[in-house]
């Protein structure tokens, strides 16, 4: 069922009552989440958003259990119903059918739903009303297992239908029991906005990483040329915040070429990806080393570091590795992966360490 809830809510609903913009493919195994993030994207007119729902796997014979997809406008992603939802008992998939049909349901201003993105038309039409009203699930019993397969694309038509998307997938349990039941399945998500596969905030991000980069790379010639020439005596803390500008150039630099390269392909190269994140672990861990020899006074007030400012290193340094580690495993994993949120909790927990780690000597 696809409906709207809080003004423009879009619910995609496929109930079984008795039975790396982008190009994303999640694997679920054994998922009792109730809500999965599959994914957030930002659509301008002209955008597409193309889902598909490969062997999902239930045992043969009657299951008792609503399951579907839920796709969310909002101004952002702070304001969504499912913060909301997420701890509570109620589920958004109400309505019970025992077809096996993906059926659509308008109740408000919905958007234009066809099978998948290579059926829709050259010349759509702007009119408030459902594109499509249903949509098949084939259905395939192999090894005592049903295998279900369906898929759907959104295509933003008008102005009034832009924004941002967030879609979840819904794990309703069952009424008699209260359990979620474990999933096992595919979800490939192709998001487009006409032809740019970023996001509508990320689309300046390639020309803003590349400017950003020539301007860090010009201070950065300008201070060598200041400490080359100075007649007064360079400290060695000079030299490594020069250091640490050019590796601020680098990693914008390697940044804007890995979202040129979303923004053209829907994927990063890895190359360039593997380059953005040497130079990005390399300058967070050079930055925290500054700011922690500003503090100490290194080689303003002392030249040798005590055995407390040493063991101050030991656990700072560690901490931004990780805390760089988790960054990086977190823009690599998909957005409804399992491990997403915690390796989300453990960066913010380190960054707070370092933070507070840094702060030591000062205070």
């Amino acid at each position: 069922m696809i409906y709207l809830v809080n003004k423009i809510v879009l619910c995609v609903l496929v109930v079984a009552a008795t039975v790396s913009c982008r190009i994303h493919k999640l694997h679920l195994s054994d998922d009792e989440r109730r809500y999965v993030d599959l994914t957030t994207f930002g659509f301008f007119k002209g955008g597409i958003l193309d889902v598909k729902l490969v062997d999902f796997m239930m045992p043969s014979g009657p299951v008792y259990g609503e399951y579907g997809f839920t796709l969310d406008r909002t101004i952002n992603k702070a304001i969504s119903p499912y913060l909301a939802q997420s701890n509570s008992a109620t589920c958004y998939l109400k309505e019970s059918d025992t077809s096996i049909l993906l059926n659509v349901t308008c109740k408000a201003k919905i958007l234009h739903l066809y099978e998948n993105r290579s059926s829709i038309p050259d010349t759509i039409s702007t009119e408030e009303k459902c594109s499509y009203t249903m949509l098949p699930i084939t259905k395939e019993t192999r090894n005592g297992f049903d295998y279900y397969n369906t898929s759907f694309a959104l295509y933003v038509a008008t102005e009034m239908e832009e924004g941002l998307y967030n879609l979840y997938f819904n794990n309703c349990p069952n009424a008699d029991s209260g359990t979620a039941t474990a999933v096992n399945m595919i979800v490939e998500i192709y998001e487009s906005n006409a032809g740019n596969f970023l996001s509508a905030g990320e689309m300046p991000l390639p020309a803003l990483y590349s400017m950003m980069s020539l301007i860090f790379l010009t201070c950065a010639a300008l201070w060598t040329f200041i400490l080359r020439t100075s007649r007064q005596p360079v400290y060695r803390i000079h030299i490594i915040m020069c250091v640490l500008v050019y590796l601020k150039a680098l990693s914008l630099a390697f940044h804007g070429i890995n979202y040129h390269f979303i923004q053209t392909k829907g994927e990063h190269v890895t190359a360039w990806a593997i380059l953005f994140y040497i130079t990005h672990l390399l300058k967070g861990a050079v930055l925290f080393v500054t700011i922690v020899l500003v503090g100490t006074g290194w080689n303003f007030i002392k030249h040798i570091l005590s055995d407390r400012d040493k063991k101050l290193f030991m656990i700072v340094i560690p901490l931004q590795v990780l805390a760089n580690v988790a960054e990086i495993i977190l823009a690599e994993s998909e957005e409804g992966a399992a491990e997403h949120n915690a390796w989300r909790d453990i960066f913010v927990l380190v960054e707070l360490l370092c933070c507070w780690a840094i702060m030591f000597p000062v205070v």
